[in-house]
């Protein structure tokens, strides 16, 4: 599928309203459809929770949150630590690396440590050369936690899982950290199969307030 861009026709310009990456924006594949219904969910009235906040993401929030290279530039500007990254679609990057995909259909990231696992990956989750991926070198322990309403098992990511229930108000994913001896960096977030849900939420329930 060729490339779209800022000079397409009107109707084919992909909705500027928090897409952060618009010039170079891999989503627009999913926009096509979800894009309607965020300005149909805007004509209607707002529903409320109690504490001000909507009860349900955006669809284009929800977009940006599982493209990893739109969500760590908003994370950044709502001061997050993040994993530096970089966009290709060669496997020539540093190792070890983690990888995460940027086509339409994949989330989970891929850890590789060797040239041949590299070159898997990329074809892997570029499905075929097909789309970039983003890379991250791995430079600390990487770690994963489900995230539910901003908080965690693990005390010591509150403070970035907290950041991102306020910026994003999704009430359940995966959260991927890259830590180190000095700091905690958000690497990426994935979605939480409904079996894990489950398993999860009684754990949430007994040991958790959720905010």
């Amino acid at each position: 599928m060729p490339a779209r861009n800022d000079t397409d026709e009107e109707g084919d310009k992909p909705p500027e309203n928090n897409s952060v990456l618009r010039r170079y924006d891999v989503r627009f594949l999913k926009l096509g459809y979800f894009s309607i219904v965020d300005e149909e969910i805007n004509r209607e009235k707002k529903k409320k929770e109690p504490m001000g906040r909507e009860k349900t993401p955006s669809p284009i929030d929800l977009l940006d949150a599982f493209c990893t290279p739109v969500l760590l530039v908003r994370a950044k500007k709502h001061r997050i630590p993040v994993c530096d990254f970089h966009i290709t679609t060669k496997a020539d990057f540093k190792l070890p690396a983690v990888v995460y995909p940027m086509n339409p259909f994949m989330y989970a990231p891929s850890v590789v440590r060797d040239r041949k696992s590299a070159e898997d990956a990329l074809n892997s989750l570029s499905r075929n050369h097909t789309y970039p991926v983003c890379v991250e070198e791995m430079n600390g322990n990487f770690t994963r936690a489900i995230v539910m309403y901003g908080n965690t098992r693990y005390e010591k990511h509150q403070k970035i899982t907290h950041k991102l229930w306020e910026m994003l108000g999704i009430p359940v994913f995966i959260a991927y950290f890259m830590e180190t001896r000095e700091d905690i960096f958000l690497s990426g977030i994935a979605p939480l199969d409904y079996n894990k849900i489950k398993r999860s939420l009684s754990y949430f329930k007994e040991n958790m307030r959720i905010r």
